[in-house]
Formats: structure tokens, C-alpha cells, sequence
């Protein structure tokens, strides 16, 4: 009896890529990579549907295993990861979890564990890393406004200059407020894109109000920076 492993899911659209495994386990493509990657966003990716997907039917007549040689945080993911008795089907596939920066490569390989047979190996890359940013305006005045109203938006804008994805969070300050959108808060800005931070001041009592409105990221040239405002809240003209 001819010994094959087959895919139980023949194909799967992941990031972009078609990837497969077919009859008697031949690997089409024999490589994935799974580009730059930003460090310790493992379940953004995850979420994002950026593991490879593969599944397995095992048609050997024997217990096969399913195992990962795997560095630089690649593994085997799904309830594939072990062995798979005859005529047992499963999915799984794998995931890249970078702890370090730089290029990291290994594989997912189909091993029959009776036998040793390799079956079928994919080669694995991907670079780990973290955004660097920059931000056009730091401080702004937005003079002097009647208390219950509210000022022109004045915004400044956060670049991500590199191919990971990087994340941001903004602080609060009284008597300041966010116009939508709501870009920039608590977000993903993806590699090489902006985002626009609105800012309005809407006075509730009279005199300077001023403060710093903390940003907090995950790039490494600006992990935290604060903007500063200040305005004067002044009483309406009485009839």
C-alpha cells in the first residue's frame, strides 16, 4: 500500500499568499515569509490572520507526526502540533513570534513517526523588529476662548517611518478634548503611514488652563513625548 499524507484543507489565502499541501505532500510554495513583524504584537497578528493555515488527513495506515524545527519564534500552532492517528484529520499551521530584531528563519516539517519519512518541509522567514516615529508639532496655543464654548481644532501628525506596525495611546488633559476621529488613540498605525491627532479646547472656567497631553508608542526613537497646550477660558460679554 502506497503511503501518502494529503491536505484535509487544500488551500488557505493567508497575508496575501496562497499556500498548499496536496497529495502525497507535495508543498506548493515550499516557502513562506511572513515579513517584518513588530515584537510582542503576537495575538495583533493573530487576530489579523497572519498565521499559515494547514491542514491534514492522514492516509498512511500508521501514526504520523506533525513537527516544527522551528527558531526565532516560529512554531507550529492548532491541535495539528503532535501526533495523528490513521485516518485522522486536523488543522493547524504556523505562527512567527519574533523576540529579537533582524532576520529569523526556520520550518514546519511532516515527519511519519514509524518511519521517519519526511513527507514535506516549508522553509519559514520573517524579520523582527520595532517602529520608529516621528511627530510634526509638539505645542499649541489656542488663545483666548469664552467658557461653555469651544476653539477650532488645531492637529499634529504622527508618522511611522518604518515597516512595523507600531502603536499609540494619548492622555487626557481638562478642558481639552479629541474631535473625531479618533485616529490615533489606542490604535494600530500600520508601516509607513500617518495619523492626525485633533485637538480642541473648550474652556470650563475662567483664566489659563494649560497642560501636557502625554502620547505613548511603541517606537524606539519615541517611546513617549508629551504635547503641550495652553488657553485662556474668558467670560462671555454680558447684554
Amino acid at each position: 500500500m502506497r503511503k501518502s499524507v494529503y491536505s484535509f484543507v487544500t488551500s488557505a489565502l493567508v497575508a496575501g499568499s496562497l499556500f498548499s499541501i496536496h497529495a502525497l505532500a507535495q508543498v506548493s510554495p515550499s516557502s513562506h515569509d511572513f515579513g517584518s513583524r513588530t515584537i510582542g504584537l503576537d495575538s495583533y497578528y493573530s487576530a489579523m490572520g497572519g498565521n499559515v493555515s494547514i491542514g491534514y488527513h492522514n492516509d498512511t495506515g500508521n501514526t504520523i507526526t506533525i513537527a516544527a524545527t522551528a527558531s526565532s519564534g516560529f512554531a507550529v500552532t492548532g491541535t495539528c502540533t503532535g501526533t495523528l492517528s490513521p485516518g485522522q484529520t486536523c488543522s493547524g499551521g504556523a505562527s512567527f513570534s519574533p523576540s529579537s530584531t533582524g532576520s529569523a528563519s526556520g520550518s514546519v516539517t511532516i515527519t511519519d513517526t514509524n518511519t521517519s519519512q519526511v513527507y514535506g518541509t516549508i522553509s519559514l522567514t520573517g524579520t523582527g523588529g520595532y517602529p520608529t516615529a516621528t511627530v510634526d508639532t509638539t505645542s499649541f496655543d489656542f488663545g483666548n476662548i469664552i467658557v461653555g464654548q469651544s476653539s477650532s481644532p488645531q492637529a499634529f501628525t504622527i508618522t511611522n517611518t518604518s515597516a512595523f506596525v507600531m502603536t499609540n495611546t494619548l492622555g487626557y488633559v481638562s478642558g481639552y478634548y479629541f474631535p473625531g476621529p479618533y485616529a490615533c488613540d489606542g490604535t494600530y498605525i500600520q508601516a509607513y503611514t500617518s495619523c492626525i491627532v485633533n485637538i480642541g479646547f473648550a474652556p470650563n472656567t475662567t483664566g489659563t488652563i494649560s497642560g501636557t497631553i502625554s502620547v505613548t508608542t511603541n517606537a524606539t526613537n519615541l517611546s513617549s513625548f508629551g504635547v503641550s497646550v495652553t488657553g485662556v477660558g474668558e467670560e462671555g460679554g454680558k447684554d
